[in-house]
């Protein structure tokens, strides 16, 4: 599961050269919850480029836009044949750029947030899927989705789900719509591992509490 995450100190510079484009500024929110505009990196009209979309998939071929948080986790385990994120596994992968994601760990009735990041909290970026739906009454928007895993071994005494997080040598070719399945399974194994934790505030747990209050304890 993967339901809060933190973009407040990513680096625009290194997803630019990693993949040799040009992006948009990353919002500095320490508190990115579903249902929301986040920045998000994909292969839009043939070129990477970064764009706004909503957390909470929504299929090309629903009849409604969807509000419910059902399309907020892909599991990569079924995501491939589900027919609710098959296409978009095979055309449409993200990049959802963060320095760290919020889980909580439940004790009896106590549910005890925690923010997981990399040493450092340098920047990276979770695996996603990505779709556009169209409408006579709504907006066209674009939506994603995070891709989740069974948790690493230094995180799963938190939670037992985690998002996929892809390292920076298969960025280029997880946004390629014509890479092979093979390659991007190769992609999925080599997710990252290694995180720390630390207990935070339960500031978090507030939707609306978007500054770094949301990571200190």
């Amino acid at each position: 599961m993967c339901g809060r995450y933190s973009t407040g100190k990513v680096s625009k510079k290194k997803f630019e050269e990693a993949l040799d484009a040009e992006l948009e500024e990353v919002d500095p929110s320490f508190n990115v919850c579903p249902g929301r505009n986040n920045p998000v990196i994909a292969r839009i009209d043939g070129r990477v480029s970064s764009a706004r979309m909503r957390w909470g998939l929504v299929p090309n071929w629903s009849k409604e836009p969807r509000t419910d948080a059902s399309g907020i986790n892909a599991r990569s385990e079924t995501m491939a044949e589900k027919p609710f994120f098959r296409d978009s596994f095979r055309n449409r992968r993200c990049l959802a750029p963060a320095d760290g994601w919020y889980e909580w760990k439940t004790d009896g009735k106590r549910k005890t947030p925690y923010f997981i990041h990399l040493p450092g909290e340098e920047s990276f970026a979770f695996a996603g899927l990505w779709d556009r739906w169209e409408g006579t009454e709504v907006d066209p928007f674009a939506s994603y989705a995070v891709i989740t895993k069974e948790a690493h071994e230094s995180i799963s005494f938190i939670h037992h789900r985690m998002p996929v997080i892809l390292p920076e040598r298969h960025w280029g070719t997880w946004l390629d719509a014509s890479a092979s399945i093979e390659k991007i399974s190769t992609a999925l194994k080599d997710a990252l591992g290694g995180f720390e934790n630390r207990t935070v505030s339960d500031l978090v747990n507030d939707v609306k509490t978007k500054g770094p209050n949301s990571r200190k304890l």
